[in-house]
């Protein structure tokens, strides 16, 4: 599989090859140049925000990098999508989505994406519309502001899902098909279908959205509960990679980990393979230790000043 190619369900290839993360995690300008189109393509959020968003490195050599980003970003196309979404107004996005997640914390709002539909049942959604066509549908038909509203709507409403079923174990999140979150549980949580997410048509393009979201909007969504939503989706695991190549820190600081990393928290285990799939390919990408991959990235153009 490509470094651009959607996953099957099966699929336990990387979405990025680990050449291309290598060079983002050390922001090596260089090596990124040579790759070619295809192999950067995993990791265009990640780049366009290197070279528009202002870094606080304020060095020569720094600017001098971003140009060359840059301009090895002007040939691919998908670029003008990713500087659209960063010209959205997260902040009044970022009110709106609290909203929803106390809608679908609450259970006012259907999950989206359940049924096919983006809908409600006893409330509207903060983000999006009533939506007649199916999320994936609106997805495609959509302007940057709209996709953007419809991963999150999606995103949240699956957290929303979680939350009531740590919440109240016996909702079993949200369908009654399910025991719960308790550790001392037999089963798993069990959740709605996302059309939006389980569509490998348009999954690179959601994982675009998704990785400027949390870039953008880190206090609302944290890699922890962001992790813990889409491991209980088919391609959860080819979604956490993709985010963890364009956001290299995590990586280092293993912040997709730990929901994982206490004793009392218990994974059925086919969750828990996908897990290990997801960073078995991440440390196996990274061939020095964690001070020399660090010195860099400390300062790398992805540590962008707030806005």
């Amino acid at each position: 599989m490509s470094a651009s190619t959607a996953p099957s369900s099966s699929s336990s290839s990387p979405p990025v090859s680990s050449s291309v993360f290598r060079a983002v995690q050390r922001v090596n300008v260089g090596a990124l140049a040579a790759c070619a189109d295809g192999e950067l393509r995993p990791v265009l959020a990640a780049l366009v925000r290197m070279s528009l968003i202002a870094s606080l490195d304020k060095s020569r050599r720094c600017s001098a990098e971003r140009t060359q980003v840059l301009q090895e970003l002007s040939r691919i196309e998908l670029v003008n999508n990713l500087v659209a979404l960063l010209s959205i107004d997260f902040h009044a996005l970022e009110t709106d989505a609290r909203k929803e997640l106390m809608q679908a914390a609450s259970g006012n709002k259907k999950a989206p994406g359940a049924s096919g539909a983006s809908g409600t049942e006893a409330g509207s959604s903060s983000l999006i519309g009533t939506g007649s066509m199916g999320p994936a549908l609106e997805f495609e038909r959509s302007d940057a502001t709209a996709r953007l509203r419809l991963v999150l709507a999606e995103l949240l409403g699956i957290m929303g899902q979680l939350q009531r079923a740590t919440e109240d174990p016996s909702s079993g999140g949200g369908n009654g098909g399910g025991t719960g979150s308790n550790p001392s549980s037999s089963g798993a949580i069990t959740l709605r279908p996302s059309e939006l997410f389980d569509h490998s048509v348009y999954l690179s393009e959601v994982c675009d959205v998704l990785c400027i979201a949390m870039a953008e909007l880190p206090t609302l969504l944290s890699p922890p509960e962001v992790s813990e939503a889409l491991l209980r989706l088919k391609f959860g695991p080819w979604i956490i990679c993709h985010v963890v190549a364009n956001q290299p820190d995590s990586f280092l600081d293993g912040e997709f980990l730990a929901p994982y990393s206490t004793a009392n928290y218990s994974l059925d285990s086919k969750t828990f393979a996908s897990l290990q799939l997801c960073f078995t390919w991440c440390r196996m990408a990274t061939s020095r230790t964690r001070m020399e991959a660090t010195t860099r990235s400390a300062n790398a153009p992805w540590r962008s000043s707030a806005r």
